[in-house]
């Protein structure tokens, strides 16, 4: 201390490392709660369970997001703690369907623009129920602008570009990859040539251009 004034240098870099402790705390909590053989795990199996009774879809679409969003991830060069919170919001991303009728999400035909207002609405619902949690937390605003677009287009709140958060941004691309390429309740599965070409033409407008650069490669290979 100087003058009984603490030293800014010392300040910042005793901030910093509490930072890093929170995280790497943030980091071990949530992965014990993807460690199914935990304690802390009862809580986010049944999040999945409550969605995968109003979405039949939920239980294969979040394996093979999580794998494609780790694998793209990892390509992306993202921290460890990164990895584990995507790992996360790919279980979770569409926690707020829980709160849309069942009517409206497994409605065959086409939506009335009333019935799109409402199932839009289950990104800011998924982000209110991962606020009410100490864990989920953490990921609640990526929640909430997994439909944003980079071009400003999308929704709730029209963010652009980088101000999407980073893991937003890639759980836009594999949602959108996986959910042409398998079943829905009002088509059937598009081919993987199509769906790839759907990103390449969509890149610089609905998703991050460099993102999508790197996952048609990952896919291609």
């Amino acid at each position: 201390t100087v003058g009984g004034f603490v030293n800014a240098g010392q300040s910042k870099k005793k901030g910093t490392i509490l930072q890093a402790l929170e995280e790497a705390q943030y980091d071990l909590n949530v992965k014990k709660m993807l460690n199914e053989e935990s304690a802390r795990s009862q809580a986010l199996t049944s999040l999945v369970r409550a969605l995968e009774e109003v979405d039949q879809d939920t239980e294969e679409h979040v394996t093979r997001t999580r794998n494609m969003g780790i694998s793209l991830g990892k390509r992306l060069g993202l921290s460890d703690a990164q990895l584990t919170s995507l790992e996360l919001l790919c279980l979770l991303h569409d926690i707020g369907k829980i709160a849309v009728p069942l009517e409206i999400l497994n409605k065959p035909g086409k939506l009335t623009d009333a019935e799109w207002a409402v199932l839009r609405s289950h990104a800011e619902k998924g982000c209110q129920i991962a606020m009410a949690s100490r864990e989920l937390k953490p990921i609640a605003g990526y929640i909430k602008y997994h439909h944003e677009r980079w071009d400003g287009k999308g929704y709730p709140s029209k963010l652009s570009g980088e101000d999407i958060p980073v893991l937003s941004r890639i759980i836009s691309i594999v949602d959108a990859y996986d959910a042409m390429v398998n079943d829905r309740c009002y088509r059937k599965a598009l081919s993987s040539e199509y769906a790839m070409k759907e990103i390449r033409d969509n890149a610089g407008t609905q998703f991050d251009p460099h993102m999508a650069e790197v996952f048609l490669k990952m896919l291609s290979e």
